[in-house]
């Protein structure tokens, strides 16, 4: 992968959005990685795999759920990046 740039990352996060409002857990292939680790709140034990990340969307996606979202990219090196994301629900 070539270096993650804060404009990447950010792009990457708008499709998160995008994926979630949707509900189509389907467009995961093109987040996340085949053997990806996802998880649900800190300190959760992890979702491993696509397949696994597609079933929870696939179970707890609401389309029509109500929430905003925002985020600001915390730090990009290489190909690792952080990104600080808030979710406000109702």
């Amino acid at each position: 992968m070539a270096d993650l740039t804060p404009e990447l990352l950010g792009a990457w996060v708008e499709a998160y959005e995008r994926a979630w409002r949707d509900g189509r857990a389907a467009d995961l292939a093109g987040l996340f990685t085949p053997d990806a680790e996802y998880l649900v709140e800190p300190y959760a034990t992890p979702l491993v795999g696509l397949p696994a990340i597609q079933a929870l969307w696939a179970d707890e996606l609401d389309p029509d759920e109500v929430f905003t979202m925002s985020h600001a990219v915390v730090a990009c090196t290489g190909a690792t990046g952080v990104v600080r994301v808030e979710v406000r629900y109702g």
